[in-house]
């Protein structure tokens, strides 16, 4: 009964979406690690990061909450820092 007020079908679970957007940009690489080093560098992917509640960048790569990182790339590449 539930499955039919969500929409799906009878006798099959409903796939799950990612809780997060896995879609690259046109310019990232699907590498997360190399677009750490060419971004920032060797020693940002290994420094605890208060943006990543205390975690490394090394340490959420490859995990479900990389895009976490991912996203902090993202916004690095993007600001104005002149």
């Amino acid at each position: 009964m539930l499955a039919r007020r969500l929409g799906g079908p009878f006798g099959t679970q409903m796939a799950k979406k990612p809780y997060y957007d896995t879609t690259l940009l046109p310019d990232e690489d699907p590498d997360l690690t190399r677009e750490v080093l060419e971004t920032v560098g060797e020693a940002w992917l290994y420094a605890k990061n208060v943006w990543l509640a205390g975690r490394t960048p090394a340490e959420l790569i490859g995990t479900r909450d990389e895009f976490q990182v991912r996203n902090l790339v993202r916004s690095i590449k993007g600001a104005d820092l002149a």
